[in-house]
C-alpha cells in the first residue's frame, strides 16, 4: 500500500525550505554586491589613473572641477577632460547604481550648469585638491581623489577658504556593503567605511598625517 506524505510533513519541509532560503539569500546578495563592489574598484582605479595622466599632461596641476572658456582646457569639468584618457564613459557608472550615463547631458563638449555639476556620474572629484601643484600633495598615497557618489561629480571636506561639509556628507556615499571604494593620489585604489574617510586630513593638502 502507497502511503503519501501527511500534511504535517509538509508544512515541516516548506518551513525548512522557507528557513534556509532565509538564511541563503541575504549571503547570495552580499556575494553579488561583492563582486559589483569588485568591478567598482576597477572602475575607480581608472578614472584615478586617467586623471593622473591628464597632471602630467598639465604641467603637473590638478584639474579644476568647474566650467570656463573652452579656449582653456584646464578649466573643464574634471571628469570631462580626463575622457579622452579613459576613452570609456561606462567607467563613470558605479555597477551598483545600474543606470547608465547619459553621454549628451554629462559629457556634453560645452560645459552647461548640469555637467558642471557632474550630475549622472556615479564618482566624485575632491575638490579641496582642485588646481593643485602635484608637489603640493605632500602625502599622496593618504589624499583622496575619487569615490563613490550619490550622482554628483565632486565632493569636498573645504573649499575656497570656507567649510562645505554639507558637500562631504551628502555627496559621498557608501554603496558597497557600508564602504565605498576611493582613489588616492598615488593612484592605488581600495575599500574603505564611510567613517573612516570623515576626516580633513584625506582631503585637504594642509592637512597631514
Amino acid at each position: 500500500m502507497r502511503r503519501g506524505f501527511t500534511l504535517i510533513e509538509l508544512l515541516v519541509v516548506i518551513a525548512i525550505i522557507a528557513i534556509l532560503a532565509a538564511i541563503l539569500f541575504p549571503v547570495f546578495a552580499r556575494a553579488r554586491e561583492k563582486a559589483r563592489q569588485s568591478s567598482c574598484l576597477s572602475n575607480v582605479k581608472q578614472v584615478g589613473l586617467g586623471q593622473l595622466m591628464y597632471i602630467q599632461d598639465y604641467d603637473e596641476r590638478t584639474p579644476i572641477h568647474r566650467c570656463g572658456d573652452l579656449a582653456h582646457g584646464h578649466l573643464q569639468c574634471t571628469h570631462f577632460v580626463i575622457l579622452p584618457y579613459v576613452k570609456n564613459h561606462q567607467i563613470f557608472v558605479c555597477p551598483s547604481k545600474g543606470s547608465p550615463v547619459n553621454d549628451d547631458r554629462v559629457m556634453r563638449p560645452v560645459c552647461s550648469v548640469v555637467s558642471m555639476q557632474g550630475e549622472g556620474l556615479s564618482y566624485w572629484d575632491n575638490m579641496d585638491m582642485d588646481n593643485r601643484a602635484l608637489a603640493e600633495v605632500t602625502s599622496p598615497a593618504q589624499k583622496v581623489m575619487i569615490g563613490d557618489s550619490d550622482g554628483y561629480g565632486y565632493a569636498a571636506w573645504q573649499a575656497a577658504g570656507a567649510t562645505y561639509r554639507y558637500y562631504f556628507a551628502s555627496r559621498v556615499q557608501a554603496p558597497h556593503n557600508d564602504g565605498l571604494n576611493v582613489c588616492f593620489y598615488d593612484g592605488h585604489a581600495k575599500w574603505m567605511k564611510k567613517n573612516d574617510l570623515d576626516d580633513q586630513r584625506y582631503w585637504h593638502p594642509s592637512y597631514n598625517f
